[in-house]
């Protein structure tokens, strides 16, 4: 739902009574009732109804054809990993737009690196004369600028410009607590009406402050149900494509490993990376996407970023301990750095 009335056809000075009452999108007004709003705007009841009434029917989906969604999704351009193996994932391109991923692992497996040089990637290639913005969500205070500035050279051409000034197209946010993560979730409709052509949202990491804020687990599966859902409107509304980092949990008295915030957040996220270690090399498996087959692939990280591995050992597919409760979903050892 657009954050603003822009598909409202709404008279101007209706559309200032209602920025001064503070009720600045369609959702803010959808749960009132007619005489609720009539008295708050100062309006008569059928002035109430019949917004009401335009504002439902402007948020209401409008079909398309299958024809037109294929031709949208042929349109799109995807994010490159800076690796051709991690691009074979999604289908050779990279990390499609328009989606929500989650990448999830144990410590020093690489997530916030794959988050930085996706990040990197976004804001040193412009559409056109249009700088790509991306926006960085720290949980953790795991960012590092220095980092992502390392990237830069190797992804886009800057002998013609200031080395720092991709740099300014990235959007960081520090929050310390569920709260401010959930404003902040909610405030994105508008960071996106104000900051044009973001393609990428980072979350590093989901989990943090979930795990460490809050004890009552019906009160948290509420909170991720209503970030969840927003990041999915968000990614298709806006064409960009949302990364969430997460853990992964010990099961109690065994050996499997599970992505962490439990089964519940696991059928929000619709595609999942599972990111590991196997004899001192990095892994990636794509184990849950809704239009793409399972696959594991081989990467490293340099001091340059992410980059391919060089193709001369092979994956030990001998299974120490399992990921997940299915033989067929099993992976090799995860050591953690």
């Amino acid at each position: 739902m657009p954050s603003v009335f822009a598909s409202v056809p709404i008279a101007a000075t209706l559309r200032t009574q209602l920025a001064s009452c503070g009720l600045r999108t369609a959702e803010a007004i959808k749960n009132l009732s007619a005489e609720q709003l009539s008295h708050q705007l100062q309006i008569s009841y059928e002035e109430a109804s019949e917004l009401l009434q335009a504002v439902q029917a402007a948020s209401t989906p409008k079909p398309r054809s299958a024809l037109d969604s294929l031709s949208q999704q042929l349109q799109q351009s995807n994010i490159s990993f800076s690796s051709n193996a991690l691009d074979s994932l999604f289908g050779g391109a990279g990390i499609p737009t328009a989606k929500v991923i989650e990448i999830c692992g144990c410590p020093g497996t690489g997530k916030t690196q794959i988050a930085l040089q996706l990040s990197a990637n976004v804001i040193c290639n412009p559409e056109g004369d249009q700088p790509c913005r991306s926006i960085y969500i720290d949980t953790e205070g795991s960012f590092m600028a220095a980092r992502l500035r390392d990237m830069l050279p190797t992804v886009s051409d800057l002998s013609t410009q200031d080395d720092n000034s991709p740099l300014d197209n990235l959007y960081y946010y520090r929050v310390c607590n569920h709260l401010e993560l959930l404003a902040l979730v909610k405030s994105l409709d508008q960071q996106l009406e104000d900051h044009n052509n973001v393609r990428l949202v980072v979350i590093d990491s989901i989990a943090f402050l979930m795990r460490m804020n809050l004890e009552d687990a019906g009160l948290r599966a509420r909170l991720l149900t209503t970030i969840g859902q927003t990041l999915l409107r968000l990614a298709r509304a806006h064409r960009l494509t949302v990364l969430l980092l997460n853990h992964i949990n010990s099961k109690m008295a065994s050996d499997d490993f599970l992505p962490a915030l439990g089964d519940s957040w696991g059928h929000i996220v619709p595609n999942r990376l599972l990111l590991y270690e196997d004899k001192g090399r990095r892994y990636a498996r794509l184990y849950k996407s809704s239009n793409l087959p399972d696959k594991t692939v081989p990467f490293r990280i340099t001091s340059q970023g992410v980059r391919d591995t060089i193709p001369d050992q092979g994956h030990d597919q001998s299974l120490k301990r399992n990921y997940f409760t299915d033989d067929e979903n099993s992976l090799p050892d995860v050591y953690e750095e």
